[in-house]
């Protein structure tokens, strides 16, 4: 049977005049908060959007606001009290008073509370099925407090890791496709030291993932862009003009290559190279004398990823300056709608590591694999059938992707 994880020492039931609905709905709120599988990592770690729609699948529309209210006059839950019609929820939080508690099970009280919860899978393409259902093995054998106590958790995640394994070990899957290709789980959102603790029907994982993915594929789209826009050049040459002025030749004087050497620009392939050697960080850090790897990463997925600011940053200065025609494919796709050009490298992200690799893994060699993004995890004796599957996927790239 589901059980609430709540804050250990924590009693709402003479909040709420000890009903057994109210006391669901107060642990449901309050379980929510705790458990919630986060997807949109533009919102601040520690604060959860609590969506209205949501409440009312399992609360009865006229209680959400008095029981919310109960929750933040006690000072259980905190709120941003921030809501913006159409495009933001209000973000809640559990308050600093219960944040670092132990975790423990509340059983749900009423029926009408537990039919509610029973989870309802979403269907999903036959390969993020398969996917799914590989999830079913995973375990965590390690009580949860141990892992917890024995990671380093900065203050007001420790209760979101502890629910993260607690989740895996109770066979609360978590399986959401999101609208951009990538399948968000229970391992994805574990915490990196949490991962160490994850076996597979009893055998350990290991990783196989592709080094600066999300700039590697930059680098193609770029590349793509900037060939689309030479071919139009070459089909003028070799059609257009061909018809409009009968002094041009039927047959083209120059090839496509031809075009690609005069038109591209250098740095294009100096930047696609780079990235495919996965060590794109490391030419900023060199460039900007900078020796915090984690700054340079942030501060250049900001520049790349981020709203177009009126004030240019170093790292984005010196994108400019080494690879201004990269620089400028950038701001171009980012012109109308900035998150324009992250969403479309995680399709690409997610038809590469999802609908190609995983699918031939499945297909061809049916092992257990799991996906985090750019990386995929699988039992540590199936690690090299992965990277060939890998190699020989992207030996189609002309500059094929580092992994490992």
């Amino acid at each position: 049977m589901q059980k609430f994880l709540i804050p250990k020492n924590l009693e709402v039931s003479p909040l709420v005049e000890n009903k057994p609905i109210l006391i669901d709905y107060s642990h449901f709120i309050v379980d929510a908060i705790i458990t919630y599988q986060r997807i949109d990592h533009r919102i601040p770690e520690e604060w959860v959007p609590l969506k209205y729609s949501e409440l009312r699948k399992v609360i009865y529309k006229d209680e959400i606001k008095g029981i919310l209210t109960i929750l933040l006059k006690e000072n259980i839950i905190e709120t941003d009290n921030q809501y913006i019609v159409g495009e933001k929820s209000k973000w809640y939080k559990i308050a600093p008073k219960w944040v670092n508690n132990d975790l423990v099970f509340k059983q749900i009280l009423t029926s009408k509370v537990s039919q509610k919860l029973k989870i309802k899978e979403k269907n999903l393409s036959p390969i993020k099925n398969k996917l799914r259902n590989l999830l079913k093995g995973i375990e965590i054998n390690e009580d949860a407090k141990t892992i917890v106590d024995s990671i380093n958790i900065k203050d007001g995640s420790r209760q979101s890791v502890w629910a993260s394994i607690v989740r895996i070990q109770e066979g609360r899957w978590f399986c959401q496709e999101d609208n951009f290709g990538r399948l968000h789980t229970n391992i994805s959102n574990l915490k990196r030291e949490a991962k160490n603790y994850l076996t597979w029907k009893g055998n350990k994982l290991g990783s196989v993932d592709i080094k600066n993915a999300q700039l590697y594929f930059l680098g193609q789209v770029v590349q793509a862009y900037s060939y689309t826009r030479i071919y139009i050049l070459y089909y003028i040459h070799t059609h257009l003009l061909t018809y409009s002025n009968q002094s041009y030749p039927m047959n083209p004087i120059f090839s496509f290559d031809t075009f690609l050497d005069a038109f591209l620009p250098p740095e294009v392939g100096v930047f696609v190279k780079i990235a495919s050697k996965g060590k794109l960080y490391e030419f900023f850090m060199e460039k900007l004398n900078e020796v915090d790897r984690g700054k340079i990463k942030t501060d250049l997925l900001t520049c790349i990823f981020g709203k177009i600011r009126k004030k240019r940053t170093k790292i984005e200065k010196c994108l400019e300056e080494y690879f201004p025609a990269v620089y400028n494919v950038i701001l171009e796709l980012k012109s109308k709608n900035y998150e324009f050009l992250a969403q479309q490298l995680q399709l690409i992200e997610g038809d590469f590591v999802i609908e190609t690799i995983c699918r031939t893994l499945l297909d061809s060699y049916d092992i257990p694999i799991f996906t985090i993004h750019d990386c995929i995890l699988t039992t540590e004796e199936h690690l090299e059938t992965v990277k060939a599957v890998i190699k020989k996927e992207a030996e189609k790239f002309r500059e094929p992707p580092t992994y490992g």
